[in-house]
């Protein structure tokens, strides 16, 4: 199948950026006297959005807070801490994003965070050159798992769904991209190691090697037009 797009996820993919929101999820608990433990957001939270964990945090440890206001508190101190910090790009990101640009692929970037975590990456590590949309949380009304994210990058493209390949490091972003009827790359991240990707169509050890399998495919559906 011809492949036209790669829609890169955020979290986890392209930054390092889990451990910096477990750290956040850790203060506000330890506030109401609750060990939050590494492995319980290992287990439970990682590659999830904002809001769900929130919600699932209120629900686990019986909090007298709404999830709402959890959830205003915990993105207030990532805004504080994103004013003055940028994540960290993971391994390669950087040449497989040169690796798909020079292959003239168009490029999305489709994430369950916030725009304001987004532009931060992009802006911060001078990425905006390699980037032809970015659609986060705020731009859809329901965020990863659904498929709406998928969908609309591969609307701001141009790109049926089936010509685009997602690169995800999440259950919650291959159910995403998988509902999108996107074929998706998977990629090992340290900290979703404990995370059933099985339904994805590729696994890789890492972005280059993941966006190598992309191209194979833009290349077999080339020899098949």
């Amino acid at each position: 199948m011809r492949i036209d797009a790669v829609i890169f996820d955020h979290d986890g993919t392209l930054v390092d950026s889990e451990g910096i929101h477990f750290s956040i999820w850790q203060e506000l608990l330890a506030q109401q006297g609750i060990n939050f433990h590494r492995e319980e957001y290992l287990n439970h939270h990682c590659g999830v959005p904002s809001k769900r964990n929130a919600e699932l945090i209120v629900e686990r440890h019986k909090l007298n807070t709404s999830s709402q206001q959890l959830l205003t508190n915990k993105q207030q101190k990532l805004d504080a801490w994103l004013h003055d910090h940028t994540f960290p790009l993971l391994p390669l990101a950087r040449e497989a994003l040169q690796e798909c640009r020079k292959a003239q692929l168009k490029i999305g970037l489709a994430t369950g965070a916030g725009r304001n975590e987004a532009l931060r990456t992009v802006e911060g590590h001078n990425l905006a050159q390699y980037f032809d949309t970015l659609v986060t949380k705020d731009d859809v009304k329901n965020s990863k798992p659904a498929p709406e994210t998928y969908l609309l990058a591969a609307r701001h493209l141009a790109v049926e769904p089936e010509h685009c390949i997602a690169i995800e490091d999440s259950s919650t972003g291959v159910a995403s991209a998988k509902a999108a009827g996107m074929q998706c790359i998977t990629v090992k991240y340290e900290l979703a190691k404990n995370q059933d990707l099985s339904s994805a169509d590729y696994h890789c050890n890492d972005l280059l090697q993941a966006v190598d399998k992309a191209l194979t495919l833009v290349n077999q559906g080339s020899e098949n037009l």
